[in-house]
């Protein structure tokens, strides 16, 4: 699929409206998928939204040791 918008003026004109998309290139074919870009970042999302997780159960932790602490 992602061979074929490369190719194609008409479709690389729609892929270029999305920001989401990677740049497509008529002077190459493109290696991979048309969701590979896609993929990519939500990788990369879901490892943020992990790590945020992470630091609000150890504020929350942390908050009430305290808390525990200081009686």
């Amino acid at each position: 699929m992602w061979n074929e918008i490369n190719q194609r003026a008409a479709l690389r004109v729609k892929a270029q409206e999305h920001p989401s998309l990677p740049d497509p290139a008529p002077e190459h074919i493109a290696e991979g998928t048309l969701f590979d870009e896609l993929i990519a970042q939500y990788a990369t999302l879901t490892a943020r939204n992990e790590d945020m997780v992470v630091q609000h159960v150890i504020g929350g932790v942390e908050s009430e040791l305290r808390t525990h602490l200081a009686r």
